[in-house]
């Protein structure tokens, strides 16, 4: 492979960087605010345990709504003044916020660590430039982007192991929970080297010309309610996002929260965590490369984002199971359906919008689930003040929320 002419497995390591860098905090986080354990002992001690709760909801939510703004700033960015230039930037950022986010953990600073991970998360959306250069030089996308979607689940899988093996001070002294951070600051600017050397950049002729222009242009396009009040006109597409809205909101109040449960209710420590965010991760990887396939032409979509959404809120109700045995099943049954849903939701999407603006809605949608991310963190925060299992509760709420739209508003439309 001479990487010069093709860079396909360099921005892959990017994407995998990235979602690695996404999956790391998932088993540290919990743990750090909320047990008086190794790193956060003087942090605890200064700090009331409602405060700690509140603080772990405001830090999570940093990183999602940083890369709220950060993803179509970049993206649009990466259009005007080149990818491989957007690319070295961003990767220079995320190794400075990396670095600051580990200095913020082992300092016990919580004001600090929340910056870091909002400069962070605005910095990582560099996904979408690796994403757009990708199709930029891909012959062949079904295989191209499968690669990339196969990275994305590798990504989830090794960072939450990481994160716990890396926080682990029994596998070697050194180990805390700032190390992880470390280990991926250094990783950034390894991967920032690869990218100066070895990438080329596309030549583009009207360069100049976008560059005249981008100020102007960029204000206009960069215009998220003028684009989403646009879309939100087309009656179906309006109702397939509101109701992929209400699913990310509970998947990914599920994602921040249920480490939370298993460090309260079942005082698992950040390798713990690390191992059943494996098995959900390679559940949710198998379920969305096989099962939507699989269903396809076999049974109708509208049977199969139901029935899914019904398992999902039946797993998410296993997670508050005080027996050891349906809070393990639970991490299969949600991994197998929130895959699919996933998968079954982008092509439903997708279906119902214009050849010409699919990256403009799938682009709106990403921005919506990170948008809710960050709500959700928010007021999960205050929520395990009265009680760690109201996130999920209230998660739950959301997918049948997100199923009645579907089933009565999409359809009604859709046949109309």
């Amino acid at each position: 492979m001479v990487v010069k002419k093709h860079p396909y497995y360099l921005l892959l390591t990017v994407v995998c960087l990235s979602t690695i860098g996404v999956a790391i905090p998932y088993p540290i986080f919990a743990p750090y605010f909320l047990t008086l354990s190794q790193g956060a002992p003087h942090l605890i001690a200064l700090s009331s345990g409602n405060w700690m709760k509140i603080s772990l909801g405001i830090t999570l939510a940093a990183y999602p709504l940083g890369q709220f703004f950060g993803a179509p700033i970049i993206g649009k960015l990466s259009d005007y003044y080149g990818r491989k230039l957007l690319l070295q930037y961003s990767l220079l950022g995320a190794v400075l916020g990396y670095f600051i986010t580990s200095l913020s953990i082992f300092a016990g600073n919580i004001y600090l660590l929340v910056i870091s991970r909002f400069i962070t998360g605005i910095l990582e959306s560099n996904f979408a430039v690796a994403q757009a250069l990708i199709i930029d030089n891909s012959k062949n996308k079904e295989k191209d982007l499968g690669g990339l979607s196969a990275v994305t689940s590798l990504g989830y899988v090794v960072g939450p192991l990481l994160g716990g093996l890396l926080s682990n001070p029994t596998i070697s002294s050194l180990f805390n929970y700032s190390t992880p951070f470390y280990f991926i600051s250094a990783l950034s600017f390894a991967l920032f080297l690869f990218i100066r050397v070895f990438l080329k950049e596309q030549k583009d002729p009207n360069k100049k010309k976008k560059q005249i222009h981008a100020n102007e242009k960029l204000t206009e396009q960069l215009n998220l309610f003028k684009i989403m009040k646009g879309l939100f006109i087309q009656r179906e597409l309006k109702w397939l996002l509101v109701s992929a809205l209400c699913v990310y909101l509970a998947i990914t109040s599920y994602y921040e929260f249920y480490p939370v449960i298993l460090t309260t209710t079942w005082q698992m420590n950040a390798t713990g965590i690390a191992i059943l965010t494996t098995v959900l991760s390679l559940c949710i990887s198998g379920s969305a490369l096989l099962l939507p396939n699989f269903l396809k032409g076999k049974v109708k979509q509208k049977f199969s984002l139901c029935s899914l959404l019904s398992c999902l809120t039946v797993g998410y109700l296993l997670l508050l199971s005080t027996d050891v045995n349906e809070m393990y099943v639970q991490f299969v049954v949600v991994g197998i359906a929130i895959g699919a849903v996933s998968t079954i939701q982008t092509v439903l999407i997708s279906n119902a919008t214009d050849e010409k603006k699919q990256g403009e809605v799938l682009g709106i949608a990403n921005s919506l689930r990170n948008l809710g991310n960050a709500i959700m963190c928010l007021a999960g925060g205050f929520l395990i003040v009265f009680s760690t299992q109201l996130p999920i509760m209230i998660a739950s709420c959301f997918i049948l929320l997100g199923l009645f739209f579907y089933w009565v508003k999409v359809d009604f439309h859709a046949n109309s």
